[in-house]
């Protein structure tokens, strides 16, 4: 996913959609460093807060009044992998430049 230089887009979580049809969404937007947008699933849309780019890696947080997710990872090409932290859990996951 090329969000450096100011490409915009969605990526998806491929772990999620390939288990069915309520995977989760990104759909991210860059200024400068800043990263912003919001993160579509089952649970409907959620705003992107917190989330900047430097180089490859890229933060954002998912957060709503019942949780916080922080996200970290790399951006490659079409493609995100990322840790994600929800305070009592961890995983990891790939998302991919939706086509």
């Amino acid at each position: 996913m090329r969000i450096r230089g100011g490409r915009d887009g969605q990526v998806e979580d491929h772990r999620r959609r390939s288990a069915g049809p309520d995977g989760l969404v990104f759909d991210l937007k860059q200024d400068g460093a800043k990263v912003t947008g919001t993160a579509n699933s089952q649970m409907g849309e959620m705003a992107i807060s917190e989330g900047k780019l430097e180089g490859e890696t890229i933060t954002f947080t998912v957060a709503t009044d019942q949780f916080k997710v922080v996200h970290k990872g790399t951006v490659a090409g079409d493609e995100m992998k990322l840790e994600v932290d929800m305070g009592d859990r961890q995983m990891e996951m790939t998302a991919k430049r939706a086509k």
